[in-house]
């Protein structure tokens, strides 16, 4: 699948899964207007792999732990994407960038870290130039 496909469309829904022994999340589910994508790790790689739909139907979700961080990604386009490379030739991190109504940026990383996701806000350290 392209990472292309979800630029310019908005995110309304985010669900992130994991056992609820084991600390981290395994994979998070993406809703976007025009598509929805899974994310999650290849374990034998550590590398980060997303496919086109909902990859864990059958798998616990967690609910309360990351729910409140991506409300702020809500209903904002996606306008940038990046797929990242690790020094090792490892596909291991998504990075995207959203605009919100105020012009603000909002940028999520997605990184594959011992066969979790760990996912990281990223904050802009200057004023913003307009897109």
């Amino acid at each position: 699948m392209g990472v292309a496909e979800l630029c310019d469309t908005p995110l309304r829904r985010v669900r992130t899964f994991g056992h609820p022994d084991v600390v981290g999340i395994d994979g998070i589910y993406l809703e976007f207007d025009a598509v929805q994508v899974s994310v999650f790790v290849n374990a034998d790689e550590d590398a980060l792999v997303w496919r086109r739909g909902n990859v864990f139907p059958n798998y616990p979700e967690q609910l309360e732990k990351e729910a409140s961080f991506w409300n702020k990604f809500l209903s904002q386009q996606v306008i940038w994407i990046w797929e990242m490379q690790n020094q090792t030739g490892c596909r291991d991190a998504l990075q995207m960038l959203f605009t919100s109504a105020k012009n603000e940026h909002l940028i999520v990383q997605l990184l594959a870290m011992s066969s979790t996701v760990l996912v990281f806000d990223l904050r802009e350290t200057g004023p913003s130039p307009e897109l």
